[in-house]
């Protein structure tokens, strides 16, 4: 046990805590940094089984779905993330979120958070698709892309006076 703790603990029990909290609540801060691709965007759809939405990257490893649509239909649903927008990255790539089969999303529904399993991140994951496991096939997909500024005319990532003269 290190000094610091040895010292707290004889000392004073309320101390040992304090320093305890303080200690874990900094690796739990550490474990959430998170990536540039926060708020990057990747719109599905509109594609089979109805399937539409935007999907967001709220941290290192979360998702939000906005909007979502899809009438139920399928066999064994899920999204999927993958290196790229292609079948076989989706094939090989991350199951995430719950089965979706037999849930229909008409997109009055809140916002749907998947939060990735434990010890994964989004860090290589470049895009995101309601897939159909037994078909292989995607009934909507997209790719992680940051969502352009209003106002940004030149596309140089910020707005100033020469968006003005674009």
């Amino acid at each position: 046990m290190p000094l610091i703790f040895e010292v707290a603990l004889r000392k004073n029990t309320t101390a040992y805590w304090v320093i305890f909290l303080v200690a874990f609540s900094a690796t739990r801060a550490r474990a959430q940094l998170t990536s540039p691709q926060v708020g990057w965007q990747a719109e599905i759809g509109p594609g089979a089984h109805n399937v539409s939405g935007i999907v967001t990257i709220i941290d290192d490893s979360s998702i939000q779905v906005d909007n979502f649509t899809y009438n139920g239909g399928g066999i064994s649903v899920y999204f999927y993330l993958g290196q790229t927008e292609s079948s076989s990255a989706f094939a090989s790539g991350l199951q995430i979120g719950p089965q979706l089969l037999g849930t229909v999303f008409d997109g009055t529904q809140p916002p749907l958070v998947i939060n990735l399993p434990e010890g994964q991140t989004l860090e290589g994951w470049h895009a995101v698709s309601v897939w159909c496991v037994v078909a292989e096939v995607s009934f909507g997909s997209g790719t992680f892309a940051p969502v352009p500024l209003m106002g940004d005319y030149n596309k140089d990532g910020t707005v100033d006076a020469a968006d003005y003269t674009a």
